[in-house]
């Protein structure tokens, strides 16, 4: 595998992100995947109060496997979990289907390289905020520099040294973390540090812990759906003797506060934040 050439310049992926040059290179990353990038697309965060919230995904970038298995398990075994891309556009594919908390990426791969990738990342409103650590075999200031204007957060030099990789990742995951310490949702903003929700003129809504905790879930993975017992189980513990009408009760009360429309229920599903929610 090559490893560590800078590429030629980045190109755009989706029309909707306008990057500088070859438009029609959308159209190719598009049909390979099947659907439009820039409407499936959206940051995660990385952090919360439960555990189906909490554990960040990395997604791990790299056509060389070894690099990628040796990555794998010391992310893993770092309790995170761990999704994996061999080129550039199946990694974008990756991101849409699992929003990961923090990509790893590397340079040299087939179909796009990971210049194209960053740029196309850091082009997009919806995704600019997830922390990206570049992998490089290059070593000069000048290569340093043209990562860091691409807007990779930090770059690890291969061959990767395990105990190097997890500092940076946890690093990045810390950064992004106080980030995403505060979330919209339509006309309101949740507080997690002062766990309070405020509305557009400054007032504050007052909502009991488990009402705050469960809008928080579900506004920190807007559009996806949680199941009853997920939310029950994350935000009461997976010993709760309470049943899952709990959550019910409980997604009524934030309704009646925040807007009936603001959570949507998914029959015989559970519930995900409104799209409209969040516009």
């Amino acid at each position: 595998m090559q490893q560590g050439k800078a590429g030629g310049a980045c190109s755009d992926v989706a029309p909707d992100w306008t990057p500088p040059a070859a438009p029609d290179y959308a159209f190719q990353v598009e049909q390979e995947m099947g659907f439009p990038i820039a409407n499936r697309l959206r940051p995660n965060a990385t952090n919360g109060f439960v555990d189906v919230m909490s554990r960040p995904t990395v997604l791990v970038a790299d056509d060389d496997r070894d690099v990628v298995d040796l990555v794998r398990y010391n992310l893993e075994v770092s309790g995170m979990d761990v999704v994996v891309a061999y080129d550039g556009i199946q990694a974008i594919q990756l991101v849409a289907e699992h929003r990961p908390s923090l990509l790893v990426l590397d340079i040299m791969m087939p179909r796009m390289d990971g210049l194209d990738v960053c740029r196309a990342i850091r082009s997009s409103a919806e995704l600019n905020e997830i922390p990206i650590l570049v992998l490089t075999a290059k070593d000069s200031e000048d290569d340093e520099i043209h990562l860091l204007s691409l807007g990779a957060d930090d770059f690890l030099r291969k061959p990767v040294s395990p105990r190097r990789l997890i500092a940076r990742v946890r690093a990045l995951l810390r950064r992004q973390d106080a980030a995403e310490r505060t979330l919209s949702v339509g006309e309101f903003t949740i507080d997690r540090e002062k766990f309070a929700v405020f509305s557009s003129s400054g007032e504050r809504l007052h909502l009991p812990k488990k009402e705050f905790e469960l809008l928080f879930a579900l506004a920190q993975r807007p559009g996806r759906v949680f199941t009853r017992e997920q939310l029950l189980n994350s935000v009461w513990g997976n010993d709760s003797p309470i049943g899952v009408r709990t959550v019910d009760v409980h997604v009524r009360k934030i309704r009646n506060k925040i807007g009936q429309d603001s959570i949507e229920t998914v029959r015989g599903v559970g519930y995900r934040l409104s799209d409209r929610a969040v516009d």
